[in-house]
C-alpha cells in the first residue's frame, strides 16, 4: 500500500502500533530467536495484513484503492504466506509444504519477478526478466 497514493485514508485505517512494528525493514537478525516467538510475530503480521486488506476491500472504501499495484502485491503475498483465519480469528503462517513453488512465489514486494532457483546442490538468487530478455544473475549462496 503506497503511503503516497492514499495518505489520508491510510492514516485513518492503520493501528498506531504498526509504526513501531513496520517502521523499519524486517531483517532476519531483528526477528525473535525462539520459534514460538517467531510464530506469534507471524500471526500478528498476518492479522495486520488481513485487517488492512479487509479495510481496502470494504464496500465503503474508495474503489480505486483496489487498483493500486502494491495492494494486489500485498494480497498475493498474504495469500501465499498465511492460511485463512481460523473461526477464532487467529491467522497462522503457512507451512513450507503449503506454500507455492519458488518459481512462482513472490519473494520481494519490490520486485515481484525476482525468484530463487536451484541448480544441482547449489542455491542461487535471482533470475530477472528485463525488457523481454532473460538475464540470469546467479549468485552462489554457498560461496
Amino acid at each position: 500500500m503506497s503511503r503516497v497514493a492514499a495518505p489520508d485514508w491510510l492514516a485513518t485505517n492503520i493501528q498506531p502500533d504498526w509504526f513501531d512494528r513496520y517502521g523499519r525493514r524486517v531483517e532476519n537478525y531483528r526477528l525473535p530467536k525462539l520459534d514460538s516467538e517467531r510464530e506469534a510475530l507471524g500471526s500478528t503480521i498476518g492479522a495486520d495484513g488481513l485487517a488492512l486488506l479487509d479495510a481496502i476491500y470494504d464496500p465503503t472504501a474508495p474503489q480505486w484503492l483496489r487498483q493500486i499495484p502494491g495492494v494486489e502485491t500485498l494480497r498475493q503475498i498474504w495469500v501465499q504466506q498465511f492460511y485463512a483465519p481460523e473461526p477464532s480469528g487467529t491467522v497462522k503462517w503457512r507451512t513450507v509444504k503449503d506454500m507455492p513453488p519458488s518459481t512462482i512465489a513472490i519473494h520481494s514486494p519490490h520486485d515481484v519477478e525476482a525468484h530463487y532457483s536451484s541448480k544441482r546442490l547449489n542455491q542461487f538468487l535471482v533470475e530477472l526478466d528485463l525488457t523481454g530478455t532473460v538475464i540470469n544473475l546467479y549468485k552462489n549462496l554457498n560461496a
